[in-house]
């Protein structure tokens, strides 16, 4: 090599030697920097009770302070999770009152309905007698009713949402101020299985218009049958009950017709109705998904 070049390369090898540790140290005290604690996300003058533990591993007394001190900062995930543990090592009556409500209400809040409908409906059965019944099985609704399904699908939660609005309903006095409420997700209840069996009735028309088969038509009219007899009397609607009267009348003649016209005419009422009651309760904004019947 050239005298020249290896003096060059020299120089340069010492300088990449000397510029390399600066470089790996400035890089390091950026990694190892932290951020100071904000006064919103620690109450002044006071440190975690049980920094060093987790909350599974808490103690009674122990989880009673975390549960304190994340109140105070309004940390609901953490305070949700506290309260859990408290509730597993409680045998405070009056404590586990308090607690499974607020822990139902903060599953609530955060859209975790299943969990909120559980803890509440526990919370129904433990205390039956409870001052605070009535708000506890109206949530026990909210949350069940938030589970709902689309009337085409599978309507399980609908039937467990009307069973609990019922009770609450045979419990309280129409006075209460979540009977309203309750009255309200009830009939909204019906409404959904009234559509789902209409659903099932229009299935078999349709399906009558590709096999020709008079027990395909058959199949349809029982159908009908059993929205009349079994939800129909339900409905506070006034339209619903002038369409149940008609079906009732056309059921009680001698030969009832079960054609696909005469079918299709009874159930037209009740299609209307639902229909009605979507376009009364629904923004104009989002009123296209009504063009089903």
């Amino acid at each position: 090599m050239h005298p020249k070049n290896y003096f060059f390369v020299t120089i340069l090898a010492c300088a990449s030697i000397i510029t390399l540790p600066s470089c790996m140290g400035k890089k390091q005290l950026k990694k190892e920097a932290v951020e100071p604690v904000s006064a919103q996300e620690k109450p002044v003058g006071e440190e975690h009770p049980a920094h060093n533990k987790k909350i599974e591993n808490l103690t009674y007394d122990e989880a009673l302070k975390v549960y304190a001190y994340y109140k105070k900062l309004g940390k609901k995930q953490q305070l949700g999770q506290t309260i859990q543990r408290i509730l597993a090592l409680s045998t405070d009556h009056d404590l586990i009152d308090t607690l499974l409500i607020e822990l139902a209400d903060i599953e609530f809040e955060f859209e975790h309905y299943p969990k909120a409908e559980e803890f509440y409906a526990q919370h129904a059965q433990l205390y039956p007698g409870g001052s605070r019944l009535d708000y506890v099985m109206k949530q026990t609704i909210e949350a069940s009713f938030k589970q709902l399904l689309e009337p085409h699908r599978d309507q399980t939660k609908t039937k467990d949402t009307i069973r609990v609005a019922t009770k609450f309903l045979s419990i309280f006095p129409a006075e209460n101020q979540y009977s309203e409420r309750v009255a309200y997700i009830l009939q909204t209840c019906y409404m959904n299985l009234i559509e789902h069996e209409l659903n099932q009735v229009v299935f078999y028309l349709n399906r009558y218009t590709l096999t020709q088969q008079q027990k395909t038509l058959d199949a349809a009219w029982q159908r009908l049958m059993f929205l009349n007899r079994e939800i129909v009397p339900y409905s506070t609607n006034p339209a619903i009950k002038k369409a149940g009267e008609l079906i009732t009348e056309a059921q009680q003649q001698e030969q009832p017709k079960k054609d696909r016209a005469s079918i299709e005419k009874l159930i037209g009422p009740l299609q209307k109705a639902i229909k009605k009651k979507y376009r009364d309760e629904t923004p104009a904004s989002k009123l296209n998904f009504l063009n089903r019947f």
